[in-house]
């Protein structure tokens, strides 16, 4: 198993620096960063650039992007653009595919929000189509996309991973696969043992102490039931702590002996 730091939320604590935690989190023991995939797009070429210099002068694989899609961005509803989603897609996963990246976590609660009046079966349809026209994109790249269920406080669609497991399976193209993340999956209350029935459509995870969304400083039950369902299922690739800390220093490490405990004793 590799475990990785999301570069959102740990961003936000530093300032908008996440540069600097890098090379803090390899010294803690991690093995990628996890980056916002929609900032990455936005950038200038020069932007870019300076951007593929600084990640590689951190010492950690940008393995994992996160927030595939900018919220101005419409993924539902009658007013999608899809000639624009279309371009978008070979801009930003052309950009992931060079800077090496796996996986891209799709989530983005604000872009996939079903406008009110909307039919939500026709809202799945886009959704199906969104990911299907993706997929060949994601495979020039080298790129695995991964539905993220989020919870019904980020939007009002798909929203566990029962949900992102039967999205999944309606798409049914082997660079579109599912994420399970502990913060969510305990908001919706969700059983752990969909990563059993999910089995190899899981590739991602997102981990993070539900309460407050932070870096724990204990073992808890939840995070034992969580990755041991991830072992059962047979998941031995990525975990992202997707959370904020007080103290990167002090609260990486201790979270990252609290994962691997979580993985051996779950």
């Amino acid at each position: 198993m590799k475990y990785g730091v999301c570069g959102l939320l740990t961003a936000k604590n530093a300032d908008g620096t996440e540069f600097e935690l890098i090379p803090a989190a390899k010294l803690a023991g991690y093995d990628y960063i996890e980056m916002p995939l929609s900032a990455i797009a936005a950038m200038s070429e020069a932007e870019f650039a300076d951007l593929k210099a600084k990640a590689a002068a951190g010492g950690l694989p940008v393995e994992a992007m996160n927030v595939f899609f900018p919220r101005s961005l419409r993924l539902t509803g009658p007013d999608v653009d899809w000639k624009q989603v279309e371009a978008y897609l070979e801009l930003a996963l052309g950009r992931a595919g060079q800077m090496g990246t796996q996986v891209v976590v799709f989530g983005s609660g604000g872009s996939r929000q079903v406008p009110e009046g909307f039919a939500m079966e026709d809202a799945w349809q886009q959704l199906v189509h969104l990911l299907r026209l993706a997929e060949p994109v994601a495979a020039r790249n080298g790129v695995t996309i991964v539905i993220e269920p989020l919870n019904d406080k980020e939007t009002n669609i798909l929203h566990t991973g029962s949900e992102g497991f039967t999205l999944a399976k309606l798409v049914d193209r082997p660079h579109i696969k599912l994420l399970l993340d502990l913060y969510h999956m305990a908001l919706m209350h969700e059983d752990c043992g969909i990563a059993i029935t999910a089995g190899d459509t899981v590739r991602h995870a997102h981990f993070a102490k539900p309460v407050g969304r932070s870096y724990p400083s204990e073992m808890e039950p939840a995070f034992l039931a969580f990755f041991g369902g991830l072992k059962r299922g047979g998941y031995a690739a990525r975990v992202s702590v997707e959370a904020s800390f007080t103290n990167f220093a002090v609260d990486a490490p201790r979270t990252l002996a609290i994962m691997q405990q979580a993985m051996e004793q779950g």
